[in-house]
This record gives structure tokens, sequence and C-alpha cells, in this order.
């Protein structure tokens, strides 16, 4: 039996498959030759050669930078505030006031969280809601639907003013909010 084995021609030996990785690796000095090559062909004639792919992008960043926050600045969250009437009578370029973005972040986390047509049946309060008609920042509706389901009395504020009509139409608002309390005493 032995010297069948041994008079059975060897099988060829196959090299285990390698990996992608292992192909990469295997090949590196090529591909960092090519690599090289071909970087020495696209900057040739380039006074600042690979630097300048680097520097391009940054420097259109620093330009849009300068000039939206220096030259143009934007009050793009103040847009929806007001509404277009008051703000053309009124605002001037150099009111808008500069803001704290993690500020904005705060309040929007607040504002997304928030679902009151979810909790109206925890509402057991009298309550006095008060909402803008022509407020462009937030819609007015669920805040009234939301009185409706609860039986809260509704202070509709008609003025131009929009999201700050509370500060405009403060002598309704302050009105309103001194018949309700003293419909509790």
């Amino acid at each position: 039996m032995t010297e069948a084995l041994e008079r059975a021609p060897a099988a060829p030996m196959t090299p285990a498959p390698r990996s992608a990785i292992g192909e990469l690796f295997h090949f590196r000095q090529l591909i960092a030759m090519l690599v090289v090559r071909e970087l020495k062909v696209r900057y040739k004639r380039s006074v600042f050669g690979l630097l300048w792919t680097m520097l391009n992008p940054l420097l259109l960043m620093v330009v849009y930078a300068v000039v939206f926050t220096t030259i143009m600045p934007s009050a793009m969250h103040n847009f929806a505030i007001d509404t277009p009437q008051r703000r053309a009578r009124e605002a001037m370029p150099t009111d808008v006031p500069k803001s704290d973005p993690f500020d904005w972040a705060a309040q929007l986390r607040a504002m997304i969280g928030i679902d009151a047509a979810r909790d109206t049946g925890k509402a057991r309060a009298d309550m006095l809601v008060i909402v803008a008609a022509n407020d462009h920042m937030v819609n007015p509706i669920p805040a009234v639907d939301f009185a409706a389901r609860t039986g809260a009395r509704v202070v509709q504020l008609e003025g131009d003013c929009g999201h700050v009509a509370t500060g405009c139409e403060s002598d309704k608002v302050r009105d309103a909010v001194r018949e309700f309390l003293a419909a509790k005493k």
C-alpha cells in the first residue's frame, strides 16, 4: 500500500486565495508607485502642486464665511417671526439681533417634543389659550383645537405682528389674563 502512495504523482500545490486587503498589501509598492506617478503628471505645471487641491476648498470656505457673516449677514431664524407687512413697515436691517445658535437648537428640541393633542386627556386645569391668527412660525390651529377639546377659553390676536403678537397686543393679552384670573377667585 505504501508503494502505491509513493508512486502516485503529487498533486500540484495551489496557493490559498487572498482577500482583497491581502492583495492590496501584496501589491502596495506598485500602488504607491502608480499614485506618485499620477500626482506628478497631474500637477507637473502647477506652482502649488498637490497643496492647491487642499487649499482651494479651504479658501472658498473662508470666502463664504466672510461674505455671509460680515458683508451680507442674514437673520434666517427671524424670517417667520413677523408678518411680511409688519417687517416691511417697522424693521430696519440693523435691528436684527445676533443670536446664540445653541439657544435656537434648544428651543427647536423643546418644540419638537411637545404634542399637546396627544396629551389632551391629561389636562385638568382651567386654561386660557392665546393664539396669534397671523403667526407664520407656529400654526395656531392645533392650539385652537386643543382649547376646544379641553374646554379652554381662547383669545385670538388678529394683528399683523405674527409670532410676536403677544408683545404688540399686550393690552388685549393683559386684559384677557386679568379677566381669566379674576373669574377663578
